[in-house]
């Protein structure tokens, strides 16, 4: 950390080396879930088992799109493709056939196919039902938190605020 401070001072203007805080180290999930408020505190932000279990709730609410299959491997698989979709931003339609048109063109598939269709319906009905849940008991899973995080952090930070990123693998 020594040398990274040092590394620091040099590279910042003479008038910043009176007062440099040492560096915070870590990942920017890290920093915006330790320094960024919810714009909104109405909601909680729930655990990652609360999450499992209230996926696994949800999905029992429509046995016909799942007969046999371990719910709990079914409920990590889905989980972590909500956690993606959130990630990068992707809107799932209200419109199932909207949503079924996106799937199609990011696979590049211009016919009906049935398993893709069939997938997209459960993603659909699943995506929904599970943000419907969440909103109405006032609660947030962690990578919804996170996006919400980030979309405040720029209201939230002062104007004299400066950010250096060292390693951008992760980002």
């Amino acid at each position: 950390r020594q040398n990274f401070r040092e590394q620091l001072l040099t590279q910042l203007p003479d008038s910043y080396n009176q007062a440099v805080i040492p560096p915070w180290v870590g990942t920017l999930n890290e920093w915006i879930n330790e320094f960024i408020q919810l714009p909104d505190r109405s909601f909680t932000v729930i655990s990652d088992q609360t999450r499992r279990l209230m996926m696994i709730e949800a999905l029992q609410q429509y046995p016909s799109l799942f007969k046999q299959e371990n719910k709990w491997q079914v409920s990590q698989a889905l989980l972590k493709l909500f956690d993606e979709l959130n990630q990068h931003n992707a809107t799932v339609s209200e419109s199932a056939d909207n949503w079924l048109d996106t799937v199609q063109r990011a696979y590049g598939i211009d016919y009906k196919h049935e398993h893709l269709q069939q997938e997209a319906s459960l993603v659909h009905t699943l995506w929904h039902a599970w943000h419907q849940q969440l909103h109405d008991d006032h609660l947030l899973d962690s990578s919804s938190a996170y996006i919400t995080k980030l979309r405040a952090a720029s209201n939230q930070l002062p104007g004299n605020f400066y950010c250096y990123a060292v390693s951008t693998e992760q980002l």
